[in-house]
This record gives structure tokens, C-alpha cells and sequence, in this order.
């Protein structure tokens, strides 16, 4: 699988961990979506922050009982993230040193409720 395509409705950030086995522990990526009051995404490698991009007006979390729809490609350690309808990402970053995972996992922040529906996962 290399890539997904995913709607969101949350109150708060929403985060998609790349991980080495179906636990919160091992996360080789960690990409946070809303993040810092619904203002930056941002990608984190191994805990360190690699990227984190101010999100425009068009590309923040709606909330509830809105759903964002966006789509996420990660072959080969590179990441981009756009919203659904718009060919260009408005998210981006190449890791020239990949990490493996084997799983994927996705929450919502702490003490906030989300929804998340699938659309596919190529």
C-alpha cells in the first residue's frame, strides 16, 4: 500500500502513524494533520520534527460534523498530502534516508472526537 484516501471530522488535530508493528510504539513517521489549533501539518521522523507547514484557509480541519476529505501518498519515503479534488499537495516531504514500516495507525488528538471514513487504500 502506498497510498490512501480518507475523510476526517475532528474537533482537534488528527495524526496517521507509520509504525513497525499495530502499536504506538516504534513510529518511524508520524504525520499530525490540525495540528498547534488547527494551524500546521507537519511530519515527524523518528520524534524529530521534519517539516511543519502553516496550513492555509482552505486546508484546515472543518470540524465536526463536517468531514474533510483528503488523500495521503507515501511510496518509498515520500510524503504528500492534498485535499481530495486538488492534483497539487499542499503537503510534501522526502526522507533521502526511507525508514521501513508495516502498519499503519491513525487517532485523533487527546480528549477530542473524530470520525474517519476510507475510501481506499492502494
Amino acid at each position: 500500500m502506498t497510498s490512501l484516501d480518507f475523510e476526517l471530522s475532528t474537533d482537534k488535530a488528527a495524526r496517521i502513524a507509520f509504525t513497525m508493528e499495530p502499536s504506538t510504539t516504534n513510529i518511524p513517521y508520524e504525520i499530525v494533520i490540525g495540528g498547534n489549533g488547527n494551524t500546521v501539518t507537519k511530519i515527524h521522523r523518528l520524534d524529530v520534527l521534519m517539516l511543519k507547514k502553516t496550513m492555509s484557509s482552505d486546508n484546515v480541519l472543518s470540524g465536526p460534523p463536517v468531514y474533510d476529505r483528503f488523500w495521503l501518498n507515501f511510496a518509498s519515503g515520500n510524503f504528500s498530502l492534498g485535499r481530495y479534488g486538488n492534483v497539487e499537495p499542499f503537503f510534501n516531504w522526502s526522507d533521502p534516508d526511507p525508514l521501513e514500516f508495516t502498519s499503519i495507525g491513525i487517532m485523533t488528538w487527546s480528549g477530542s472526537t473524530g470520525r474517519w471514513k476510507f475510501h481506499s487504500f492502494c
